[in-house]
């Protein structure tokens, strides 16, 4: 196997690039010394305790986005302290979607204040299992990062 280049499945896009640098090179007559006949792309079996960042689809909270956003906005209990001093925005929850659906280490990556943080973190911890996602169709671990909506909202007086 003289002159092989031997790639993990995973490496994919880096063997097509390759590829195709070596095709835009051999059409201007150039050659960078790698052929298709060198290339043996092994087939990996997916390690279970790989956690993935990027997969073919995505983990998907179970009723839908629509039912996701209402059960942050019924969960959400709004820290005193922070509604006082008017803090909103966005507080970004990490987490990990195993194969199963169930969600694990999780925290805030960027948040507002400790308060805010830790509860947009208890909130997630309350949720469901999702549906995990899936990497050439079989369900794997997927690092998830979730935007949580903070806002305060005014509740109108009847009357008056």
């Amino acid at each position: 196997m003289k002159n092989c280049i031997q790639v993990n499945v995973k490496f994919t896009l880096l063997v097509i690039s390759l590829l195709s640098i070596q095709r835009i090179a051999a059409a201007q007559g150039m050659d960078i010394g790698v052929k298709e006949d060198d290339i043996i792309i092994e087939d990996v079996k997916l390690k279970g305790d790989e956690i993935f960042i990027v997969v073919e689809e995505n983990p998907k909270y179970p009723d839908g986005p629509e039912k996701l956003k209402e059960f942050i906005r019924n969960e959400f209990k709004y820290p005193k302290k922070s509604v006082k001093e008017k803090i909103e925005g966005k507080v970004y929850v990490e987490f990990i979607v195993h194969e199963d659906g169930r969600i694990t280490d999780i925290k805030a990556i960027k948040g507002l204040n400790k308060e805010l943080d830790a509860e947009a973190c208890r909130v997630v911890e309350k949720m469901q299992k999702w549906i995990p996602g899936r990497q050439r169709g079989i369900p794997v671990k997927v690092r998830f990062t979730l935007p949580v909506e903070c806002k305060i909202l005014v509740k109108k007086r009847n009357g008056g």
